[in-house]
């Protein structure tokens, strides 16, 4: 799993299986009353849990703040990444063929 931020397009996150990319991971930027908004994309229904699984541990390891008081919120959280061997690691025809 590698995390890309895109600034406002929010951060995908490619799901690699050794050398091929079985999943990608899509994260809004925008955050309404602190609920992150994820989608998943795979190439096969094989690929659905270990993607989904995934997708949870982002959730818990970056985002998930237990005991916090929840508001009427939005926010957006903006990453950009610029690192070119991650970048490397996106593949947008991934996400037009499987989405």
């Amino acid at each position: 799993m590698y995390p890309i931020g895109f600034g406002n397009d929010g951060i995908k996150n490619p799901i690699y299986c050794f050398d091929k990319q079985v999943g990608l991971l899509l994260k809004s930027a925008e955050v309404y009353n602190d609920l992150h908004h994820f989608e998943l994309v795979v190439d096969s229904k094989d690929n659905i849990i270990p993607t989904l699984i995934m997708g949870f541990y982002i959730y818990a390891k970056a985002f998930f703040k237990p005991g916090e008081k929840v508001s009427d919120s939005r926010r957006v959280l903006k990453t950009v990444t610029t690192e070119k061997e991650l970048l490397n690691k996106y593949n947008e025809e991934f996400e037009q063929l499987y989405g």
